[in-house]
C-alpha cells in the first residue's frame, strides 16, 4: 500500500451514540449492527487507497485474446458481461436488465441496463453486444472465451449464433439449437463497437469496459494501473487505485505477499492454515473447479459383466474420502459422489448416496462373486482369480501419488490388491506417458484430475463417442448419452432440476467414475482489505469493488 496516501481517521462515535440512545438501549438490536459499530470504532478508514494485485507474464491487454488466468481475473475489474455467476454458479444478469427465452429455446431477448457507459464515455447499446459477439468469432481459437463457448455449445453450433438489435437497449440472440447454457454463453466481456478494427488488436490495445475500474496506463511487462470508475453504473468502488504487478511465477507472488508488496495472492498447495495466526492476513477459501476421480476401464470384462456394478460399488464404499481429504488435502477439499460441482445450484439431493462403509463394501464384493479370502487376505472368485488391479497415477504429481497410496491401503482392507503404476516423463514431444496411457486405456483404474468448468458440461467425460479422448473410463451407455442430451436441452428451471436429478441417479447407480472430491482453493488477503470479497474459481476478485481499506487501531 502506498505510504504517501492521505489517511483520514473517521470518528463515528457521536453519530453512533445518538443512534444507540435513540433506540432506548433495547437489547433486541441487530447483533450484526453492533458488530459493525464496534468494527468502525476500531478502524482507521483509508481514503484514496491503493492495493496491489499479482499478474504473471501475459501477451495482450485485450481480454478477448487472454490465455493468462491472472489477467483473465484482473480484466473482470475493467470489463463486464451480460451475465455473471453468483456464489452457486447460477448465471445472473450483469449488464442485462432482464431477459426472456423463447418457448423453443431458439432465441433470447435481452433488455440492457440503461445509462451504462464505457470508460471513454460512450453509452452501452445493443450494437456493442452484436459487435462483441462477431468479434469473438473473428478472434477464433486464440480467444479463451471462444474456446469456452465452443466447449459448451459445440464449434459448429457456436458459428451459427447470431444477434440483431430490437431497439437501442434491446438485443435478440439466435441459436441454432436449444441449450441449457444460453446464459453461460453470454458471460464474455462486452467491448464497445466504437473500438472498430482496434478491438481485434493484440498490441497497443487500450482496455475500455463498463466495469468498476478504468484503465490508466501499462508499463510494459511491469505494471498496470487502474482507477475507480466514478461514473460506474453501480456503487463507486471505495478502493480508489489498483496496481497490477507482473511477476515471473506464482512462487514469487507469494514471496511478495509475505513481504507486504502484494495485497492479495493465491495460495499454492494446501498449507494455507500457516497464515491463520498472522493478524496481517485473512483467508478466503472456496471450492475450485478441479475434480479428482478414479477412471474405471470399462473395456475390462470384469467391469462389464453382471457383477461389475457390485464391484464398482464395493470400491466406492471402501474408500474413505474424508480421511483422504484430511491427510492429503489438509481438510481443504469437498467429497462428492458425482461429477457435479458441490456449489452448483442445480445439485440434487440424489447426488449423495455413498459414504465410507466397510461392511457395505464387503457385502457388494461378496455379491460380485469375489468371496473367497485366502491367507494373503486377497479376495478370489470360484475360479481362483485374485481381485487385483493396476492403478495408474501421474508420477509427476506428488499429491496424487500420496492419494494413490491411501487408496491402495483402503482397498487392501476389503481384500482388493492394488499395484500402483506411476508414470513420469513424456511419451513424445506432444504428450506425457501418463496422458497417453489414460487416453489409450492402458490401465485398470486411473486417478485423474479434471477441470469441469463453470458451464457444468459433462459430455467429454461420459459420451460414448468420446472414448480415446476425455472419456477416460471408456464408458458406453446409450441411456447416459440420451441423459446428457436432456441436460443440454433443458430450458426452464423445472426441466433443469428434473434432468439433473435423473442424471445424478443414473450416475450414482452406474458409477462410470469413482468420484473422490473437488479440491478447495484459497486467496490470502491483506487484512486491511475489509468487506465482502467472495472469490470463486471463475472470478478471484468477486466483490472487490465493494471492499474498502481500513487499518486496525
Amino acid at each position: 500500500m502506498n505510504n504517501e496516501l492521505n489517511k483520514r481517521v473517521i470518528f463515528l462515535f457521536l453519530v453512533i451514540a445518538s443512534l444507540y440512545f435513540a433506540t432506548g438501549c433495547e437489547k433486541s438490536n441487530d447483533s450484526k449492527s453492533e458488530e459493525n459499530i464496534k468494527s468502525s470504532l476500531q478502524q482507521i478508514i483509508v481514503e484514496n487507497g491503493e492495493i496491489v494485485l499479482p499478474l504473471t507474464n501475459f501477451e495482450s491487454l485485450n481480454p478477448v485474446y487472454t490465455d493468462n488466468l491472472y489477467y483473465f481475473y484482473f480484466s473482470k475489474l475493467i470489463y463486464e458481461g451480460l451475465f455473471d455467476y453468483d456464489e452457486n454458479l447460477r448465471p445472473i444478469p450483469k449488464l442485462a436488465e432482464s431477459y426472456i427465452i423463447s418457448d423453443d429455446g431458439m432465441s433470447l431477448d435481452i433488455k440492457l441496463k440503461e445509462n451504462v457507459f464505457f470508460h471513454d464515455g460512450t453509452e452501452l447499446t445493443a450494437e456493442d453486444v452484436i459487435f462483441t459477439l462477431n468479434l469473438l468469432k473473428k478472434a477464433g481459437a486464440e480467444s479463451i472465451y471462444d474456446n469456452m463457448i465452443k466447449n459448451a455449445y459445440g464449434a459448429s453450433n457456436y458459428g451459427n449464433i447470431s444477434a440483431n438489435s430490437i431497439s437501442k437497449y434491446s438485443v435478440r440472440i439466435y441459436f441454432n439449437k436449444p441449450t441449457t447454457s444460453y446464459l453461460d454463453i453470454l458471460t464474455f466481456p462486452i467491448i464497445p463497437s466504437s473500438s472498430g478494427k482496434s478491438a481485434i488488436d493484440k498490441d497497443n490495445f487500450i482496455p475500455n469496459g463498463t466495469g468498476p475500474y478504468k484503465f490508466i496506463d501499462y508499463v510494459n511487462n511491469k505494471e498496470i494501473h487502474l482507477k475507480a470508475n466514478e461514473d460506474y453504473w453501480g456503487e463507486t468502488p471505495k478502493i480508489t487505485n489498483i496496481t497490477g504487478k507482473v511477476f515471473e511465477n506464482e512462487e514469487l507472488i507469494l514471496t511478495a505477499f509475505e513481504a507486504g508488496k502484494v495485497n492479495i495472492a493465491k495460495s499454492l498447495g494446501y498449507d494455507w492454515e500457516k497464515y491463520s495466526t498472522n493478524n496481517r492476513v485473512s483467508i478466503k477459501e472456496f471450492v475450485s473447479g478441479d475434480y479428482i476421480g478414479i477412471a474405471i476401464n470399462h473395456d475390462n470384462d470384469i467391469f462389464n459383466n453382471e457383477n461389475g456394478s457390485q464391484l464398482k460399488k464395493g470400491i466406492m464404499y471402501a474408500i474413505n474420502r474424508q480421511d483422504i481429504i484430511k491427510k492429503v488435502n489438509l481438510s481443504h477439499a469437498t467429497a462428492v459422489d458425482t461429477i457435479i460441482h458441490p456449489d452448483f445450484y442445480l445439485l440434487p439431493e440424489s447426488a449423495y448416496s455413498y459414504g465410507y462403509n466397510v461392511e457395505k463394501a464387503n457385502m457388494a464384493l461378496d455379491k460380485a462373486g469375489y468371496n473367497i479370502i485366502n491367507s494373503d487376505n486377497i479376495r478370489r472368485n470360484q475360479n481362483g482369480d485374485a481381485l487385483s488391479f493396476d492403478l495408474l497415477v501421474d508420477g509427476d504429481d506428488n499429491t496424487l501419488i500420496a492419494l494413490a497410496d491411501l487408496i491402495k491401503s483402503y482397498l487392501l482392507d476389503v481384500g482388493i490388491n492394488v499395484n500402483i503404476v506411476s508414470e513420469t516423463g513424456s511419451k513424445d514431444d506432444s504428450i506425457s506417458q501418463y496422458i497417453y496411457d489414460i487416453e489409450n486405456g492402458k490401465f485398470d483404474l486411473a486417478i485423474f484430475k479434471y477441470q469441469i468448468g463453470t458451464f457444468q458440461r459433462y459430455e467429454s467425460l461420459l459420451k460414448s463417442d468420446l472414448i480415446g479422448h476425455d472419456n477416460y473410463s471408456r464408458y458406453k451407455n446409450p441411456i447416459m448419452d440420451n441423459m446428457l442430451k436432456n441436460l443440454d436441452n433443458s430450458i426452464n428451471e423445472e426441466d433443469k432440476k428434473n434432468s439433473y436429478d435423473e442424471f445424478s441417479k443414473l450416475f450414482i447407480e452406474e458409477l462410470p467414475y469413482i468420484s473422490l472430491m473437488y479440491t478447495n482453493d484459497c486467496l490470502i488477503v491483506d487484512s486491511s482489505i475489509k468487506g465482502e470479497l467472495n472469490p470463486n474459481y471463475y472470478n478471484l476478485y468477486n466483490g472487490l469493488q465493494n471492499c474498502y481499506l481500513a487499518l486496525d487501531k
